[in-house]
Parts: C-alpha cells; sequence; structure tokens
C-alpha cells in the first residue's frame, strides 16, 4: 500500500493539470483514457447488444394495414337545391371534416358492431356477448371504454400531400386482424356517410311533397274560378292558351286581349312574387333541416371553418383526455385543464351550431320579407287594376293566380325530382381506391433503428 499511495496521487496530480488545462487534452492522453477502461465499456456494449437483442426477439411484432379512399367534394350538392340554398363546400375543411369523423366514436363503434362473432374475438381476444358495444350505446362500461380507446388508437388518417386521397391505417399484432379492420372500417365510414346526407336529402324532399299538395289544391280552385268566371263573363282566350288548362313548365302564358300597363306590371310582380316564394319554401326546409343540432350533420350540409375547426378540436382533446385518464388519477392536474378546455371548446360548438341556425334564420326571414313587400305591392296592383277595369282585372287576376299556382307547382315539382335523383348521387362522395391486404413484414419492433 506503500509504494501504490504514491502512484495514486502521481495520477490524481495528472488529471488536475488536464482539468484546469483542457488545451493540453491530446489524442493520445484519450487512447490511454478509453484502454485502462476497455473492458468496462466492452462489457457495457455486450450487455446492450444482448438487451436489444432480447427485446427484439421477444417483442410482439405489430403489422399495419393501409388502405385508401378518395375523397371528392365536387360530387357535393346542397340538398339537391344547391342552386338555391347555398354554396358547395371548401375542398379542404370537407377533407379535414372526413378526417376527424374517421376516428370518430360513432365510426368505431358502428366498426366494431360490424365485425363477426368470430372476427371480434381475433381482434378483442373476448367474447362478444360481454364486451360488444352496441350501436347507439349511451352508456359504456370501464372494460368497453378501454377496449374503444385502444381501438381509435391504432387508427391512422393522413391525406396523401397534393391529392383527394386519405390513407388509412391500422395497427394490430396480427396481419390479417390488421386488414380486415381497415376494410370494416371503411365500410362503415362509407355507410354512416351516406345515410347521413342521404336521410337529410330524403327529409326535405319529404316536407316539400307535403307542401305540394296544398300547392296542388290551390292550382286546381284558381283554375276552376277561372274557367267559372270566363264561362259566366262570356271571356274567350285569344291567342293565350284555353284558361281551365294548365299552363306550360316555367311558366303560364299571357292574355293578349287583357294586355294593359296595369296588367303588364300585375304580371310583372306575380313573376317576382312566384321565385320568392319558391325562395322562401326552401330556405324554410333548410332551415328545418337543421333542427336537430347535430354538429356533423350541420357541418356536412352547411360548411362553416369555425365549426369545423371547433370539431377538430373537440376530437383532439378527447384524445388527450382519454390518454391523461388512463395514465393518471382524476386529481391530476393537466387532466383537470383538459377537461376545462373540452368544456370551453363545447361551448364554442354550441355557439357556432346557434351561429349557423342564425344564419339560416336570418336568410329566412329575409325571405319573408321580401315576399311580404312582393305581396304587399302585388295587392296594391291589384287595387290599381280594379280601378281600371274591374272585370278585366279580375280577369287578371284569376288568370296570374292560376298561372302563378301552376308555376309554383311545377318548379317545385321539378326541384323534387332533382332533389330525389341527386340525393343518391351526391351522397356518394367518398370512393374506396384501394382495400387493404395482410402486410408481411411487420413495422413494430423497428429493428435497424434498435
Amino acid at each position: 500500500s506503500a509504494t501504490a499511495q504514491p502512484e495514486v496521487e502521481k495520477e490524481l496530480a495528472q488529471r488536475s493539470n488536464l482539468e484546469g488545462d483542457s488545451s493540453a487534452l491530446s489524442l493520445g492522453d484519450i487512447a490511454r483514457m478509453l484502454g485502462r477502461h476497455k473492458w468496462f465499456i466492452v462489457f457495457c456494449v455486450l450487455i446492450c447488444t444482448a438487451i436489444a437483442y432480447l427485446y427484439i426477439r421477444l417483442a410482439t411484432p405489430i403489422y399495419q394495414a393501409t388502405a385508401s379512399i378518395r375523397i371528392d367534394p365536387g360530387r357535393i350538392g346542397s340538398l339537391g337545391l344547391a342552386d338555391l340554398t347555398g354554396t358547395p363546400a371548401d375542398a379542404s375543411q370537407m377533407i379535414s371534416t372526413e378526417m376527424v369523423i374517421l376516428k370518430s366514436d360513432a365510426v368505431a363503434i358502428d366498426t366494431l358492431h360490424s365485425l363477426s362473432d368470430q372476427e371480434f374475438r381475433q381482434y378483442a381476444h373476448a367474447d362478444p356477448k360481454t364486451l360488444a358495444i352496441p350501436v347507439g350505446a349511451s352508456n359504456l362500461s370501464p372494460a368497453q371504454e378501454a377496449m374503444l380507446f385502444g381501438f381509435k388508437k391504432n387508427i391512422g388518417v393522413t391525406q396523401v400531400p397534393d391529392t383527394q386521397l386519405l390513407s388509412i391505417t391500422f395497427k394490430d399484432p396480427n396481419p390479417q386482424v390488421a386488414a380486415m379492420i381497415v376494410n370494416h372500417l371503411i365500410a362503415a365510414y362509407l355507410r354512416q356517410t351516406f345515410d347521413s346526407r342521404y336521410g337529410s336529402v330524403v327529409q326535405v324532399s319529404n316536407w316539400l311533397a307535403s307542401e305540394m299538395e296544398s300547392l296542388r289544391e290551390r292550382a286546381s280552385d284558381a283554375q276552376r274560378k277561372l274557367a267559372e268566371f270566363q264561362e259566366k263573363n262570356n271571356i274567350l282566350m285569344l291567342g293565350g292558351g284555353g284558361g281551365g288548362g294548365e299552363s306550360s313548365k316555367g311558366g303560364g302564358g299571357s292574355s293578349p286581349s287583357m294586355s294593359n300597363t296595369a296588367t303588364d306590371r300585375l304580371q310583372l310582380l306575380n313573376t317576382q312574387l312566384t321565385e320568392a316564394q319558391a325562395t322562401r319554401i326552401v330556405k324554410e326546409a333548410a332551415m328545418r333541416s337543421a333542427g336537430d343540432n347535430n354538429p356533423a350533420v350541420l357541418s356536412a350540409l352547411f360548411p362553416s371553418a369555425n365549426l369545423n375547426l371547433a370539431l377538430s378540436q373537440q376530437t383532439t382533446l378527447h384524445n388527450q383526455y382519454n390518454q391523461l385518464a388512463t395514465k393518471f388519477g382524476p386529481n391530476y392536474p393537466p387532466l383537470a385543464e383538459v377537461k376545462a378546455q373540452m368544456q370551453k371548446t363545447d361551448a364554442d360548438i354550441d355557439r357556432q351550431v346557434s351561429n349557423v341556425k342564425s344564419r339560416l334564420k336570418e336568410e329566412y326571414d329575409a325571405a319573408v320579407r321580401v315576399q311580404n313587400s312582393l305581396q304587399a305591392q302585388y295587392d296594391e296592383q291589384t287595387q290599381k287594376a280594379y280601378a281600371l277595369n274591374r272585370k278585366a282585372a279580375e280577369f287578371a287576376i284569376l288568370y296570374a293566380e292560376g298561372s302563378s299556382s301552376n308555376e309554383l307547382y311545377n318548379t317545385l315539382e321539378y326541384k323534387l325530382q332533382q332533389a330525389g335523383v341527386d340525393a343518391g348521387l351526391n351522397s356518394i362522395t367518398t370512393m374506396l381506391v384501394d382495400s387493404a391486404r395482410a402486410p408481411l413484414i411487420p413495422v413494430e419492433p423497428k429493428k435497424l433503428v434498435i
């Protein structure tokens, strides 16, 4: 020990000199230091290599199946009545919205519900009678919540740059299950999207159909009154078509024998009033379709950038809350902060929904005001026509009422038929490009990275 003491003191002095003057450290000094600890370094390298090898051998390989779909916003109509109810959706906003919908709880639950018992057991490794989630369920058990969270966590949705294509992925230890889930997920999304949009169009079409029943009665009554008036006053139509027959589509013809300044003005106001009535009816149909307060439906039918952004934030916050809730307790401060943000976002969504409904109500009120204004002018012009020539004016009024009723009925009948066709065509805005196949190579663990 007496001979080792000076050696230790000498080495400590050398280290002190090296720390005091870093410029004195040469490559040779570094090599000598590494040489003194070479066996420790070799031991650490061997240990790390063994741990990495064991991890690669023992870790469960994860496979990722991929499919792709195309979102075509150009095929969307506004309830099949795009020329009267509004402008089409913005392409980027629609694609972002559809990406959020693909990872929503509704699509995930519908996907799980669509699995057969055997497929459900392959994925969840549990009995579907005890763990399956019914469509429309409002309360889930902790086990079901955990399964739903894990299911959504393994879903990936990305947009292929500069295209309308979305790439949908799903990760699972079983490559066949991963491919099966992706294909079921896309089928559930397509089914839900079609049902939502088609159902909204059908709802408005049914309401318009009921309105047309009263219009048909009004048209028949107007034609009957005109025919009785002609017969009572011995009035014949000269060049304008039979007074008792229905007018052609797009107009009701004119009465040359009754033509003068008052009746011409009356006919012009009648045309404008007819258009205003058609606009008011369609605006009322749009306002009624928004009555269920469903943010997803409002976002799809009446696009709003603020509402789409709020829905995207809501999904992100729900995912953050579920991730924190599974790792930490309810007293974890960030969890309370995320919950407060969720409440704020929910309030923002309610406000945006209210704004959309307010906008629709304002458009409807404006259409009502225009119709009432034209109706007032029409009534005023009617009195002038009576003063000019009571019988001629009365004939013109009856003729105008018959033409107006027929024109409005024919216009709405055409729109209703168009809506029925567009209901099916415009609901199919998503097309499957590539189905998922069972992958051959796992994506985890990454052996080259390890």
